[in-house]
């Protein structure tokens, strides 16, 4: 490009799209907070759906600016995109367990899992009747992680496939029921940072 662009991050996006595989270099170093929106873009722009599909790398300077926060940031962010992807077929309730599972390991936090019995017990009366008609019992996850600082408390909804109003949704939108557990997918990935 002939100077330097307005939106690097957008600029980012846009190289991600349209570079072939190879190499992108600058002619001049960008200013920090320019490559770390170039990074962003570039990463985001690039999610493809499986991981293995995503094919490009983005090779940096290490003697450049830190970009470890850009690159958590979009780690979560994609993180966050696999989770809701992921087929309904495969991510039901137990499945989502595991993924916090494993994020609970990742970060250190502790994880009690309410299954049915605990959630009759708790009066968890709505999420005994969202998930009654399912094959897979309902489960929810609570993740403890103690740390400095005030204390905060994430909720994300986590129901794998919103099958509720089913004869009321027009059949091109019951594909993306599937995202209805973007919250908790949400919360999870941000505990990873």
């Amino acid at each position: 490009i002939a100077g330097p662009p307005k939106d690097w991050t957008a600029f980012g996006a846009e190289a991600a799209r349209t570079v072939p595989a190879g190499t992108v270099a600058f002619a001049s170093s960008p200013r920090a907070r320019d490559l770390r929106a170039f990074v962003t873009g570039w990463r985001l722009a690039g999610y493809r759906f499986p991981a293995e599909d995503r094919g490009r790398q983005l090779l940096v300077d290490p003697g450049g600016p830190d970009l470890s926060e850009v690159l958590a940031g979009t780690d979560a962010t994609m993180a966050t995109r696999d989770l809701v992807n992921t087929p309904s077929n495969t991510k039901n309730p137990q499945w989502m367990v595991d993924q916090a599972r494993r994020v609970a390991r990742q970060v250190g936090a502790d994880i009690e899992v309410l299954g049915v019995p605990q959630l009759r017990a708790g009066g968890f009366g709505g999420v005994l009747a969202v998930g009654g008609g399912a094959a897979s019992p309902p489960r929810v996850a609570i993740l403890r992680k103690t740390g400095a600082g005030p204390h905060v408390v994430l909720v994300g909804k986590g129901i794998t496939f919103d099958s509720g109003g089913l004869s009321l949704k027009p059949r091109e939108f019951m594909g993306l029921m599937k995202s209805d557990m973007a919250g908790a997918a949400a919360v999870l990935s941000v505990l990873r940072l």
